[in-house]
This record gives structure tokens, sequence and C-alpha cells, in this order.
């Protein structure tokens, strides 16, 4: 059973109907959390885009590809959910 805090902070039990939608809005959230995840994971695990910067200003095409590599490591390993 479902509880509910109202206005005064006073606890009751949660109706059917809000049950429902507290059980939904659950639910939608888990969803949006498991379609989103990879994102904080790919963010985590992304190398530091001043290695990239880094590669240009010097024009050091071997240190942007190793960068752009890293990165497609990373998207690899953390894929975009269908």
């Amino acid at each position: 059973m479902s509880y509910i805090i109202n206005d005064n902070g006073v606890e009751r039990a949660a109706t059917l109907e809000e049950t429902t939608l507290i059980e939904s809005d659950k639910i939608q959230s888990e969803q949006t959390k498991q379609k989103t995840s990879y994102i904080i994971n790919r963010q985590l695990e992304y190398p530091s885009i001043y290695e990239y910067v880094d590669g240009i200003v010097k024009n050091d095409q071997t240190q942007i590809n190793n960068y752009i590599e890293a990165c497609l490591k990373v998207k690899a390993k953390y894929p975009k959910p269908k």
C-alpha cells in the first residue's frame, strides 16, 4: 500500500487512483533512467576535450586520431538504446 503526506504533513493511505499514478510514475522514471544512463556513463569515460584541442593546436593528427578512437570506444561500450 502506498502512502501520501498531505499539505499538513500528515501521512494517509493513498487511494487506488493515487496508487496507480504513483506506480505509473515509478515505471516511467525507471524507463527514463534506463534510456538515459548511457549519457552519464559516456560523460564519465570520455577523454578530456583538452586532448583533442591540444592535438589541433600542435597539428598532431596522431593525437587527434587517438582522441577520436577513445571516444568511439566509449560509444561502443555504452551504446544508445533503441
